[in-house]
C-alpha cells in the first residue's frame, strides 16, 4: 500500500492550525525539520495543486508575511472529521 505523505502533512497542518489558528512558516521549519525537512516546504510549494488544502480553501498562505492560517472551511472540515464517536 502506498502512503501519501502530502495528504498526511496537510491533514497534520490543518489539525495543528485548528488549535493554533496561524503560524509563520519560518518558525515552523525548525520545529519539523528534524522529523522531515520537506514537511513545511511541501505544503507551501504544492499550494497550487488542485489537491492542496490551500487550493481547496482550507488554509491560506501569505507569501509576504510567510504566514499560513486555517480558514472557516478548514475549521468545518476538522470539526466534521472529529464530530463522530470513536469506534
Amino acid at each position: 500500500m502506498a502512503f501519501n505523505n502530502q495528504a498526511y502533512y496537510e491533514d497534520f497542518f490543518l489539525n495543528f492550525l485548528y488549535k493554533k489558528d496561524s503560524f509563520n512558516t519560518e518558525e515552523m521549519e525548525p520545529l519539523f525539520d528534524s522529523i522531515d525537512p520537506q514537511l513545511t516546504n511541501n505544503v507551501i510549494s504544492n499550494r497550487t495543486n488542485s489537491t492542496s488544502y490551500i487550493a481547496q480553501g482550507y488554509m491560506e498562505y501569505d507569501d509576504k508575511s510567510k504566514v499560513i492560517q486555517i480558514t472557516d472551511a478548514g475549521r468545518k472540515k476538522v470539526e466534521a472529521a472529529y464530530s463522530k464517536k470513536r469506534g
